[in-house]
């Protein structure tokens, strides 16, 4: 029985350049390919995270500033979070017309 090998040395099946293209090719004189295109679908929430990590950005140095010491505050357990974060959380909501109101 004589089986081919097919590492490309002498089988059949040539194996594919390192550089080569991944994206199939139409044969000469045939239509193009329709080549699927992939769909990112981003949940709200994901969107909302998104925004949030933005914020620092284009905020100016006061805001920053705040920030860093309400983190600092935190850290040292002195931030009365009780009251702050719900009214922060409360002015949030508002802002981004999240309120059941």
């Amino acid at each position: 029985m004589n089986i081919p090998r097919v590492d490309g040395a002498h089988g059949r099946w040539p194996l594919s350049s390192a550089g080569g293209s991944s994206q199939p090719q139409p044969a000469k004189g045939s239509s193009s390919l329709r080549i699927p295109q992939d769909q990112l679908d981003i949940s709200p929430a994901a969107q909302l995270m998104l925004e949030l990590s933005n914020l620092d950005a284009a905020d100016g140095p006061e805001r920053l500033e705040l920030i860093n010491r309400i983190r600092e505050e935190i850290a040292q357990g002195t931030y009365d979070t009780d009251g702050k974060l719900e009214a922060a959380f409360q002015k949030f909501l508002e802002q981004h017309g999240m309120t059941d109101e």
